[in-house]
């Protein structure tokens, strides 16, 4: 199989919930508490967003991707990072294992490739891989969702409410790049259900 590489690297997650959803959530967990601080919510749903993303390894917001994939000379079909598919614009393939991806090595929806948008898979429509070699295939797509799930909303403001938890019974702030350092330190018997079932629902399997 190719092997997916993320050229954006590192990224800076979109809210995957609001205030008002963290403020009910934290409210059926603790009737009594305050939680006006918006710039605390603010922090911990930026954190939670961006724990989610680690773990599901993705991006849901919906945004123009290029990815660059490796070729073995034996798979005809590679799976995206960034999930469902838009079908518009139309996203494009190349193959090239001399990266000049010009329109020589460009592959022509429904008559060379098709992708199924819901599971990110891309497939070659001849009985011949892709050419073996380190990040020749380039595929640009829209991918991630235009309006994000309510199973995600959920299950990213339940992790926001343990991460506003967390803080107020340490009785110091934290800002979301403290929050984004927490990954390692949460492993999923830690996170809430609702948290967990999401984190299956959509986690990207490697």
């Amino acid at each position: 199989m190719p092997i997916i590489i993320d050229v954006a690297g590192d990224w800076e997650s979109d809210a995957l919930t609001t205030k008002t959803i963290l403020k009910w959530v934290i409210k059926t967990q603790t009737p009594a508490a305050a939680h006006e601080d918006d710039t605390l919510l603010d922090y911990v749903i930026a954190g939670a967003s961006h724990l989610f993303e680690q773990r599901c390894r993705r991006i849901f917001t919906r945004a123009a991707y290029t990815e660059y994939h490796s070729g073995d000379g034996m798979s005809d079909v590679f799976r995206v990072k960034n999930p469902p598919i838009a079908s518009a614009p139309t996203p494009t393939l190349y193959d090239d294992t001399a990266y000049v991806f010009g329109s020589d090595t460009q592959f022509a929806l429904n008559t060379d490739f098709q992708f199924d948008p819901a599971s990110g898979l891309v497939k070659l429509l001849w009985d011949v891989p892709f050419n073996a070699g380190f990040n020749n295939i380039k595929f640009g797509y829209t991918g991630g969702f235009s309006s994000i799930p309510d199973d995600i909303k959920l299950g990213v403001a339940y992790w926001a409410a343990l991460l506003y938890k967390l803080t107020k019974d340490s009785r110091h702030g934290m800002n979301s790049k403290a929050y984004a350092e927490w990954s390692e330190s949460f492993k999923d018997d830690d996170l809430p259900p609702f948290t967990k079932q999401a984190i299956e629902n959509y986690r990207l399997r490697v």
